[in-house]
């Protein structure tokens, strides 16, 4: 096999470039930032929700 150092893998941004970071942490008080709006929570809950009813069909088809 070839040198792995030639092989430059992408950073966390470029391949989520549409991923937003938000800080644990408020910079200014040191407080910990009250979680960021419900955009990402109901993007995640309702994959969460679809991936379970696939189980779900799944499981009733065997």
């Amino acid at each position: 096999m070839g040198d792995l150092s030639q092989y430059t893998l992408p950073t966390t941004e470029e391949v989520f470039s549409d991923l937003v970071v938000y800080p644990a942490f408020d910079k200014d008080t040191k407080q910990p930032n009250p979680p960021p709006p419900s955009r990402g929570d109901s993007g995640q809950s309702g994959q969460s929700a679809q991936s379970g009813g696939s189980g779900d069909e799944s499981g009733e088809d065997q």
